[in-house]
């Protein structure tokens, strides 16, 4: 789980991150809980036999 405070993100994160409006980030206020579901990691693969 992720918990921040609203007024600790700063205008640029809001709509990087989370996509929201400038009327949306206004009314952004309170404590916020995310809960992370799975992470995904990626790595270039070898161009070999098994890659083609």
């Amino acid at each position: 789980m992720v918990e921040f405070e609203a007024k600790d993100v700063k205008k640029d994160e809001w709509s990087e991150a989370f996509g929201l409006t400038d009327e949306e980030i206004e009314e952004a206020k309170g404590a916020f809980t995310f809960t992370v579901k799975n992470i995904n990691r990626t790595e270039a693969a070898e161009l070999n036999q098994e890659f083609f």
